[in-house]
């Protein structure tokens, strides 16, 4: 990272902060300095550009922190996954509901490792579903391969992620009916 980058992520840090805070506000400066604008970049896009332009999306946010915190020591990994498609009633629609998402987790001392999402200026909760953890996006891009045919081939992904009604626990007679049912299948190998 430039020195301009390492010099805007030490604005978040000193000694009247433990190093959560910190960078719960560096993730909170992240979310209010820079816009969330769709098509503004792709994933070869520098990050002293998304830096001196404070624009990008999920992606770029989550690479940006992870280099500026990389910058001053801090390991530092990216997150990949998705975010519930529709909020529970009464709450806002995350940015990047509707398309795979990118936050980032930092790793501290005596608590392990900590997720901050600066696209929405969110600690990642039960709304959010990891596919993997990586270096970077390249280690964990939600889609990669290679298509071999003849023609022209495009792809379409739609995903929708919705919270299911929790089963009703199963009644003690119920589980010990199932469970001698399991004794007896097992019983007749």
């Amino acid at each position: 990272a430039s020195d301009d980058i390492k010099a805007y992520v030490l604005e978040s840090f000193n000694d009247n902060k433990n190093l959560f805070e910190s960078i719960n506000e560096f993730m909170k400066r992240i979310f209010t300095d820079f816009k969330f604008v769709s098509g503004f970049s792709d994933v070869t896009t520098p990050i002293e550009t998304i830096f001196r332009e404070k624009k990008g999306v999920c992606q770029d946010f989550a690479q940006f922190a992870i280099s500026s915190l990389r910058s001053i020591g801090i390991p530092t990994r990216y997150v990949s996954g998705y975010l519930e498609t529709l909020p529970p009633e009464g709450k806002e629609k995350l940015f990047g509901a509707d398309a795979s998402h990118a936050w980032f987790s930092a790793y501290i001392p005596g608590f392990g490792w900590a997720d901050f999402d600066p696209t929405n200026n969110k600690i990642p909760n039960e709304e959010y579903i990891i596919l993997g953890y990586g270096r970077d996006y390249l280690d964990i891009a939600p889609l990669k391969g290679v298509v071999q045919s003849s023609g022209n081939s495009i792809l379409g992904v739609k995903v929708n992620v919705q919270r299911v009604e929790e089963k009703q626990t199963i009644s003690a007679q119920e589980s010990q009916v199932q469970q001698i049912r399991f004794q007896s299948q097992t019983n007749q190998f």
